[in-house]
């Protein structure tokens, strides 16, 4: 079992909310995305081949005439390219 500090547990039985009840939604991006602009391109690929998968895209948009990205925003594709509108 976990152990909780006094305060926090004193928290919770105030609240009378179990802890998942009190997180907030994560609403801000913690950096800008460099993808913004060709999320409309990507989606029109996913729309259009919806089994692409997301190094694919990204070796896509490494390749010239694109500005090549760096190799750590393939995740931004991979987690954000199935619902661009996010």
């Amino acid at each position: 079992m976990a152990s909780m500090s006094e305060k926090t547990a004193r928290k919770y039985l105030e609240s009378g909310k179990m802890p998942s009840e009190l997180k907030k939604e994560h609403t801000w991006r913690t950096r800008e995305d460099p993808f913004e602009s060709d999320w409309p391109e990507i989606k029109g690929m996913l729309e259009t081949e919806p089994k692409l998968e997301a190094l694919t895209i990204f070796q896509y948009f490494q390749s010239p005439p694109f500005s090549p990205f760096n190799r750590k925003y393939r995740e931004t594709v991979y987690f954000h390219g199935r619902d661009p509108s996010e």
